[in-house]
């Protein structure tokens, strides 16, 4: 269900600190997102999104090779000799994007100004850290 929400939201305007209906930046694609599928995320930064999944024992770091269509992926973000940077967030997660499966994510990325789908392989200077179940209905 979130996938099918990700996909309708494709080619919408990236904002940074938004999230919705029809801005948003990375995290406030998948609060959006949450909301449509009925979970309720408090925070604005997908750091502590991540931190409510895990609270909700629906959060997994380290397993993103688990994930299904519908779920959220974590990253952190790597220098050029592959060490995460620290940013002093949760788990120093820095982007959140949506797994639509055939190997797809939907985010909202700065870089392309609007949400776009792409290869999940495509980050050089990100690692996926986790996931989080929301392509199981609450």
């Amino acid at each position: 269900m979130s996938c099918n929400y990700a996909n309708i939201k494709v080619g919408c305007k990236y904002v940074y600190g938004a999230s919705g209906p029809d801005t948003f930046d990375c995290g406030g694609l998948v609060r959006y997102i949450s909301k449509l599928i009925g979970v309720t995320l408090p925070s604005d930064c997908a750091a502590e999104d991540f931190r409510q999944f895990e609270k909700m024992k629906r959060g997994y770091p380290g397993q993103s090779s688990n994930c299904k269509p519908g779920d959220y992926l974590y990253y952190q973000k790597l220098d050029k000799n592959g060490n995460v940077i620290k940013n002093g967030r949760y788990r120093d997660i820095y982007h959140a994007s949506v797994y639509v499966g055939n190997g797809k994510i939907v985010e909202a990325s700065s870089s392309s100004d609007v949400v776009v789908k792409r290869p999940r392989s495509t980050y050089k200077t990100a690692s996926e850290i986790g996931y989080a179940d929301a392509a199981t209905v609450f």
